[in-house]
Formats: C-alpha cells, sequence, structure tokens
C-alpha cells in the first residue's frame, strides 16, 4: 500500500495552488484521486478516489475530507458536508447532507457511519430510493445490514414517484432485502390518499413479480348463486419447482369452502393437483360438494412416456352454481384418463384408458359417451424409402358403455405414398386398406350381432402448383402466391348400417379438412368417395414474411353418389345394432368453402369463413370477424357466428383509453336464436403512476336461462398488494387483446427523493 505520510501532501497542495493561481480561479478546489487499498482482509480490493475542498491524512489510518466531500468506488460514491475514511477498518464517517448512490440506489441523511465494503452501518433521517422496484421513502432510521440488506425504522414506503403520495405504507419496521426481493413490515398501514384503509400486524410482500411464501391480498365479490363472497389465499413457495395455493372462501348464502392446489415440476414429470370442499352446502340441503383434477406427466429415458388427467366434480350443476367461468359452466363431460407411451424414430405405441364424467341436465339430457377401456395404439412412418413413404396406422379398441352394446374393434391402416415435390409444384399418389374388426360383447337384454368386418381400398392423388410474383400494396412491397390444388379420392361403398357408432362424429368443415380422406372422425364410419376436390389458395406475404392476406376457395365434386352417412345415437336397445346409413345423396358436389382472412389496415385485421350449399342456396356456417387495436390498451373486437338451426350470436367486446388515466371496458355476447344475452360485461380501470382500480360487472348465461352475475372491485398497489377482487382473468378471458393497464414502469435515473 502507498505511503501517504505529511511531506506527500504538503507538496500536492502547493501544486494545485500553484495551478490554480496561474489559472486565476476565485475558488480554489482541492482535488486527490488516490488508489488507496483496504487491508487484505475485506472480501475486494477495489481503487477509492476522494475529493474535497480540503483533505487531510494521516498515514494507514484515515483520511479526512472537509467541503462537497466525495468517495468513489466503483459504482459507488458517498457524498457529504465532511467525511472521515479509516482505511484500517474500511469505514465512513459523514456528516451534513450525507448521500450515498450504489449501484443506482440512493440514501440520503443527516448524518452517517457505515462499512462500506460490508454494507454495514446506519443513516439518521434518511430519504431513499430503490432502482430494483422504483420504491421510495423516508424513516428515523436506517440501518444497513449486508449487501441488499435494509432495516428502517418509523418507516414510510411507497412506489409513487417523488411528489406523489397517492398511497404509502407506514411501518414501525421495514426491512427490505433486494438479493430475495422481499419486504416485511411489521405495525403496519396503508393509506390512500391520505385515508387510512388496512391495517396489519405483519406484512410481507415482494419487490418484484417474483414467487414468495405469504398471504395473497383477499379476493371479494358478490353473484345471485352464493351472494357476498369473501376469498383469503395463501400461497406456500415450498421450493423453486414446487408450491402450493391454500385459501378459505367464504359465501353468505353458501357456507365456506377450502380451496388447494399443489403445482410440481421436475425434470423428468410434472403435474398439478387441486381440491375445492364445501362440506355443507346451505343452498344444497347441507350437501358436500367438491371438484377435484389430478393431471401428471412423466418422460422416462428412452422414448417411454404417462400421463394421467382425472378430474371429477360432486354433482352435474358444481360447475353451474360456484363457477363463473363460462368454459367451465358449459362443460358437459370430464375426462378420466391414463396414458401409457413409448416412441422411437419410426414409430409409436400408446395404451390408453378413457373414462368421462358426464353432467346432466335435467332438462336437456344427454346419452354418456363410450369408453374406451382400454385403447391401444400403434402408429408406423419412414420416409424415403427409395423414394417412398410408408405408413401403417392401427389401434384396438375395448368400448364400454353401461346401458349400450359393448364392443371390441380392431383397425389397421397400411398406406404407401411417392411424393414428388420441387419449389413450384408437388405430386402425391397414395394407395392403402382400411381393415376393421368388430367382435361384440353380451349385454344385458340388448341382443349381440355376428362379427363385422370391414375391409375398404383407398387411393388418392393430391397435386398443386405455387406461383410467385412482385406487387406492391399501400406502399409496401409484396408477394402474392397462387396456390391452386386437385386431390382425388377413391373409396369404394361399403355397407355400414349395422356397425353401431362408439367414437365416430361429422368432422367439422374447413379448407384444409376438405383434402382429407374422411368426412368423418373416429373409426366406425368412413365415407365412400370418387370424388374430386378443387382448391385455390392466394396469400400476400410482406418482405419479413408476414402474412398480410390470405384468400383459400375449395370445393368437392362428387362423381359417384355419397352414401354413407353418421348414424342415430337412439339406445340400440329400442332399436337394434344400428340404423340404416346406407341412404342415398344426390348431390353432386359438397359445400363452397371459402375464407378471407387479412391485415385490412396497419391496426385492423379482420377474418371470415363460410359454408355454403350452392343446391339448397343457403349457408350452413358463417363466422366474420374484424379486430381494431391502435395501440395496448385500446381494443376493440366484433364478430358474428351462425350454424345452421343452431346457433346465431354477437359478439362486442373492448377495452379503450377515455382519458385522465380512464379506461372502459365490455363485452355483449347475444344470442339472436334465442333472444338472450349469455354473457355481459361492464367495468372501469383508472391507472394512476403507482396504483390502479378496477370495477368490473359480470353476467353470465349458466344454463337453461340460468344467470349468475357477479361483481369485483379491486385497488392495486403498484409493487405492494392488490386488495378486493380480481377481474382480471376475467377481463383477458372475455376481451381479446385486452392490456394490463398498470404494466411495469421502465427503469429511469433515481428522482432525488
Amino acid at each position: 500500500m502507498p505511503k501517504l505520510g505529511p511531506q506527500p501532501i504538503a507538496v500536492l497542495l502547493l501544486f494545485l495552488f500553484f495551478h490554480a493561481a496561474i489559472a486565476d480561479e476565485d475558488v480554489l478546489k482541492l482535488k486527490l484521486d488516490l488508489r488507496l487499498h483496504p487491508p487484505s482482509r475485506v472480501k475486494e480490493s477495489l481503487p477509492i478516489f476522494v475529493e474535497a475542498d480540503s483533505i487531510e491524512g494521516q498515514n494507514e489510518e484515515k483520511i479526512s475530507a472537509q467541503g462537497s466531500a466525495v468517495l468513489r468506488r466503483y459504482g459507488e460514491a458517498v457524498f457529504a458536508d465532511r467525511l472521515t475514511y479509516n482505511l484500517f477498518e474500511d469505514e465512513i464517517d459523514a456528516e451534513g447532507q450525507v448521500r450515498l448512490e450504489q449501484f443506482g440506489n440512493l440514501i440520503q441523511g443527516t448524518k452517517a457511519k457505515f462499512n462500506i465494503e460490508r454494507d454495514l452501518g446506519y443513516f439518521d433521517s434518511p430519504e431513499f430510493y430503490l432502482q430494483k422496484n422504483q420504491s421510495r421513502g423516508s424513516a428515523s432510521l436506517l440501518l444497513l445490514e449486508g449487501p441488499e440488506k435494509y432495516r428502517l425504522e418509523d418507516a414510510n414506503y411507497t412506489t409513487c414517484p417523488a411528489g406523489n403520495d397517492d398511497w404509502y405504507m407506514r411501518a414501525r419496521d421495514l426491512k427490505i432485502d433486494e438479493g430475495t426481493e422481499i419486504g416485511v413490515a411489521r405495525d403496519a398501514s396503508v393509506v390512500f390518499k391520505g385515508v387510512p384503509i388496512l391495517y396489519t400486524p405483519w406484512i410481507d410482500f415482494p419487490l418484484a413479480n417474483q414467487r414468495k411464501s405469504g398471504f395473497l391480498p383477499p379476493i371479494t365479490g358478490n353473484s345471485s348463486n352464493s351472494g357476498f363472497e369473501f376469498t383469503l389465499p395463501y400461497y406456500w413457495n415450498i421450493a423453486p419447482n414446487y408450491d402450493s395455493t391454500l385459501g378459505v372462501r367464504g359465501m353468505t348464502k353458501r357456507g365456506v369452502q377450502y380451496l388447494s392446489e399443489f403445482r410440481y415440476l421436475e425434470p423428468t414429470f410434472n403435474g398439478t393437483d387441486r381440491l375445492d370442499l364445501l362440506p355443507d352446502d346451505q343452498v344444497d340441503q347441507d350437501k358436500t360438494r367438491y371438484a377435484m383434477l389430478f393431471q401428471h406427466t412423466q418422460n422416462w429415458a428412452n422414448g417411454l412416456s404417462a400421463s394421467v388427467n382425472y378430474q371429477r366434480v360432486s354433482d352435474d350443476s358444481y360447475f353451474r352454481d360456484l363457477s363463473t367461468n363460462i368454459s367451465f359452466t358449459s362443460q358437459v363431460t370430464l375426462p378420466q384418463q391414463g396414458t401409457l407411451s413409448y416412441s422411437q424414430p419410426n414409430w409409436n405405441v400408446s395404451l390408453t384408458a378413457l373414462g368421462y364424467q358426464t353432467l346432466q341436465q335435467p332438462q336437456a339430457p344427454i346419452i354418456p359417451p363410450y369408453e374406451p377401456l382400454p385403447q391401444l395404439n400403434y402408429n408406423y412412418a419412414r420416409q424415403d424409402v427409395d423414394g417412398f413413404d410408408l405408413s401403417l396406422l392401427s389401434q384396438y379398441s375395448n368400448f364400454y358403455h353401461s346401458t349400450l352394446i359393448n364392443a371390441q374393434r380392431l383397425i389397421a391402416y397400411p398406406s404407401i405414398s411417392y411424393p414428388l415435390q420441387s419449389s413450384y409444384a408437388f405430386f402425391t399418389p397414395k394407395i392403402g386398406a382400411n381393415f376393421t374388426h368388430y367382435t361384440f360383447s353380451e349385454t344385458e337384454n340388448i341382443p349381440v350381432p355376428a362379427d363385422i368386418n370391414r375391409t375398404l381400398p383407398i387411393s388418392s392423388v393430391d397435386t398443386g402448383l405455387i406461383f410467385e410474383r412482385a406487387t406492391s400494396m399501400f406502399g409496401q412491397n409484396l408477394t402474392q402466391t397462387l396456390e391452386p390444388r386437385v386431390y382425388y379420392l377413391n373409396i369404394p361403398f361399403r355397407d355400414q348400417s349395422q356397425i353401431p357408432v362408439f367414437d365416430s362424429g361429422q368432422a367439422d368443415v374447413n379448407y384444409s379438412r376438405i383434402f382429407t380422406e374422411n368426412v368423418f372422425t373416429g373409426g366406425d364410419r368412413i365415407n365412400n368417395a370418387n370424388q374430386m376436390t378443387l382448391g385455390i389458395r392466394s396469400r400476400l406475404l410482406a418482405e419479413n414474411g408476414d402474412e398480410r392476406l390470405r384468400f383459400e376457395l375449395g370445393q368437392r365434386f362428387l362423381i359417384g353418389q355419397q352414401r354413407v352417412t353418421l348414424s342415430s345415437t337412439v339406445p340400440l336397445s329400442q332399436t337394434g345394432p344400428g340404423t340404416n346409413t346406407a341412404t342415398t345423396t344426390t348431390n353432386t358436389a359438397s359445400d363452397i368453402i371459402a375464407s378471407l382472412s387479412a391485415t385490412v389496415l396497419p391496426k385492423v385485421f379482420a377474418e371470415t369463413s363460410l359454408d355454403y350449399t350452392p343446391s339448397s342456396n343457403t349457408s350452413q356456417k358463417f363466422d366474420a370477424g374484424i379486430r381494431y387495436q391502435p395501440e395496448p390498451g385500446k381494443v376493440l373486437n366484433l364478430s358474428y357466428r351462425y350454424i345452421r338451426d343452431s346457433i346465431s350470436q354477437t359478439d362486442i367486446n373492448g377495452q379503450w383509453k377515455l382519458g385522465g388515466g380512464w379506461y372502459g371496458v365490455a363485452r355483449f355476447n347475444y344470442s339472436l336464436r334465442d333472444d338472450t344475452t349469455l354473457e355481459g360485461l361492464l367495468g372501469f380501470e383508472y391507472n394512476s403512476c403507482c396504483w390502479t382500480f378496477r370495477v368490473v360487472a359480470h353476467r353470465l348465461t349458466t344454463a337453461q336461462s340460468q344467470a349468475t352475475t357477479g361483481v369485483f372491485i379491486q385497488l392495486e398497489l403498484n409493487g405492494l398488494a392488490k386488495l378486493g377482487s380480481n377481474p382480471l382473468k376475467v377481463l383477458t378471458r372475455e376481451i381479446p387483446g385486452y392490456t394490463k393497464t398498470n404494466q411495469p414502469l421502465s427503469t429511469t435515473e433515481p428522482p432525488v427523493p
């Protein structure tokens, strides 16, 4: 370490004085840059620089600086009227407008004494700013308790910017640990707009969005089904890859419900367990009601994996009574499935057992679906075997039903294709054969038919061209494509009227689907076909590859009559083993399928699709939607959905900035066919710089014109807590494109407290 004695200091002072006199300066400011290295017992040896109006030093002991004193080290600086630096203790003693800048954080007070290397010491009457979460505050005393650890007495704390005290927390004792990103306050109260709104003897809160154990803000609300609700959740951060949420939900009409969820994540497995229990429902004759979910995925080495998805509720009306999510209230089947799989590069095999809990509505009962107990799949695919692609799809299913006929079904579908492809064209011929065998089991009071075999050769040719040309629109250079496609399919007719329907259904019709072999899903129905499908697609592509427009148009043309249709679902005990499906269809052309999606303007996106029947001049299905989103926080969605003899719905929803920090949110989903509102939502949000207020009213039609309503009121104090009932899940679910108005603030220079 260099030695600094009286003689070097005197020489340096004379040099600086002479230099200042030549420069004709009115005020003499002495600067001393010292590469002082603390003793080796400290963690690091970093150079320290000191400047002041006057500086005195004692050999290897201390330096005293007077007048606008500054001590600097990498990432840190101390300002004061007077400061003393003890080299041996690595300790600073400062007085008069003391200010510490430390890696973006700022602390200032009237007096301070601390060890700069170990961050141990104190500040009197401090004000502080923490860059990590842009919080600030003041206290009577601030203790430095180690790197990134602070303890404050009689503290005020807020995330509002300087000059704004819309909300703050008062605490007798406040600990802030930036390492763990957790704050802990004792004897604390929250003041909003000058009014105390919350008191707690103890609270911990995150400094960022990381996970931490502790009570979450309570959730309140009101619904017509359950009355006033109050939910108090507790989050348990068990480990980085394990967590749990426990809660108590009190409902004035129904009683107390207990909520629990456990999540886990490991390199080879992950899952979620959930159990909600309402012991005595006061509305439903004190009946115990529950909902459970168990989902687990397991991956072993060498391609072996397994999964479980088990869901169950206590009764048919559980979701309609206790859920506010329309996707749950309309749910009619809950899967109970287990799967074991093994995969290799060219083949895979899986074994599945699938059951259901069917939720019935008294006004509209349904027949429960068949349960494959079990189902075994084996698939093989290998490409480019001397130019050929080989494939085998096979499946064994044991179908069980408590009231209908039971059976075992075996399917094997080998096929071979020879794809030819270039940058501007493709041509793929394919041949295969579908072999299906049914063996029926004895079922009480249901006649058992003989075994059934079905063999169907399948051949097809799929070909198309791809044209491209450069063009420009709206001042943009674009590439336009024209992609005609022809698909020929031949499948002979087989009478399938004696085969019951176990898992087949009518496939949804769209542009991609009309270029497939079967109009049915499942394995019980295979359509006859001597048909050609013509289609054309055109796209506009930007220079970066983004798709600006897509137009698709296609139609099937039947060379022979379509004679296979889907069977009725009337119980076989009443109708026999099946309903005649060999009905003749005289139409020689299928519906016309058209779709269009486009970025109409830079902020406007629209899409529409049509399923049109030329022979009857009717539309079977029509969807149209448009979205306008000029900026985050502003979005409008308008859509219409039509399915012949089933659905006719309009949906208008959006979020819009009204000015002055106010935002409006709304949704109106209306059924024209039933002349009823399916879902309605109206609310307002106010976003200040450091807090957000939300009030949202939500009405949901659950079933048979029954409806539930709820009101969400929430005050979110940025960086501290959310008070009230959280409507964000409802808003993000019901308004596509919704943006949370209080996104994290960008990092800025620390303001002066």
